[in-house]
């Protein structure tokens, strides 16, 4: 079965599509990542200035 120039093109750039897509999703996870070290950090802190309250 021989495929055309177009569909070879079509498939090309689905492909490229594709490693877009993953390098955003990349891009966000990376972010998340990032915001769960805060989100971490903080909630160490909280915990720490809390203790002081008890009784």
């Amino acid at each position: 079965m021989r495929q055309t120039l177009g569909e070879l093109q079509e498939v090309a750039c689905g492909i490229n599509e594709m490693a877009s897509r993953a390098e955003q999703v990349n891009t966000a996870m990376n972010s998340i990542n990032d915001l769960s070290g805060i989100n971490r950090k903080n909630i160490a802190e909280l915990v720490q200035a809390v203790s002081l309250f008890k009784v």
